[in-house]
């Protein structure tokens, strides 16, 4: 059956019937190259951003979840921030990758682009975050200061701020 699909596929490379096919048909078998192949050739398919969005997603939960491999789902999550850079689940997903690779500066770009998108409320924790990450990590006590005192300015009793700022200040 697969064959057969793939060379509908070469013969008509939009041919819906035959991409829906194989993607059933590699999604059974757990052929996850092969479905991110499938993925791709939907993509010049997909008409609008969401559409685009929903395909690239896919992408990256393969290669992140079921092929491993962290670089290629880096770059998927950015193809859907270079058409929707205000995406938060792209945003966030790649927060994580980055902070369980220890890539900090990448980590501190992606809660920083975050900030402008979420709650006040929720902003205060990932000030913290990327503070912590100036501070601890990279190696900026200058700017740490200023986002922890950015921090006390929301809340004061923020566990942590205070004593990270005596640190800092001594």
């Amino acid at each position: 059956a697969v064959e057969t699909y793939r060379e509908l596929l070469e013969e008509n490379v939009q041919s819906l019937p035959a991409i829906d096919a194989l993607e059933r048909l590699y999604l059974q078998g757990d052929r996850w190259p092969e479905l991110v192949e499938i993925y791709r050739r939907r993509l010049p398919l997909a008409t609008t951003p969401d559409a685009r969005r929903e395909v690239w997603m896919r992408i990256a939960g393969l290669y992140e979840e079921a092929i491993q491999d962290r670089g290629q789902a880096i770059s998927a999550y950015l193809s859907i921030l270079e058409e929707l850079p205000e995406d938060l689940v792209s945003l966030r997903a790649l927060a994580r990758i980055y902070r369980e690779a220890e890539q900090w500066a990448e980590l501190l770009e992606m809660l920083e682009r975050q900030i402008p998108l979420i709650p006040q409320e929720q902003k205060v924790e990932l000030l913290y975050e990327a503070a912590t990450l100036q501070h601890r990590q990279l190696g900026d006590p200058a700017l740490a200061i200023h986002r922890y005192r950015e921090i006390l300015a929301e809340r004061t009793d923020h566990p942590g701020v205070r004593a990270a700022l005596e640190e800092l200040l001594q």
